[in-house]
């Protein structure tokens, strides 16, 4: 069997997700690289990792060695994750990137006000 080495490349295939507040929410991208090398999702420059209830990060294998998914789940969305998210691949012969970024609505809470009228004025 022939290996070849490929630098890799990322394809995001939805640049905007929208979603509400509390949902959870999945991005995924496509990676081809030989070797693997090192995959990642990142937000505002920072690596994301797998945190309980929170995020969680996982790779899946494509249909050859070159080919890989590589996901990421927030759970229960909130406001601060509306964000530009980059998914990068390295590997020895260079690297490469493609984002996506989540947006939506908040959830604006307006609270009535009761309003007094004294028998007085009116």
């Amino acid at each position: 069997m022939l290996f070849f080495e490929v630098k890799p490349q990322v394809t995001v295939p939805y640049r905007e997700v929208r979603q509400t507040i509390g949902s959870d929410t999945l991005l995924e991208c496509r990676i081809r690289s030989n070797p693997t090398g090192d995959i990642y999702w990142e937000r505002e420059g920072k690596r994301l990792e797998t945190v309980p209830d929170r995020y969680r990060v996982f790779t899946t294998t494509g249909s050859d060695d070159s080919e890989s998914f590589l996901s990421l789940v927030i759970y229960k969305l909130r406001s601060e994750d509306f964000a530009w998210y980059t998914c990068v691949a390295k590997n020895p012969l260079g690297s490469a990137i493609d984002s996506a970024v989540i947006s939506g609505k908040t959830s604006i809470i307006i609270r009535p006000t009761i309003m007094h009228v004294h028998r007085s004025l009116r």
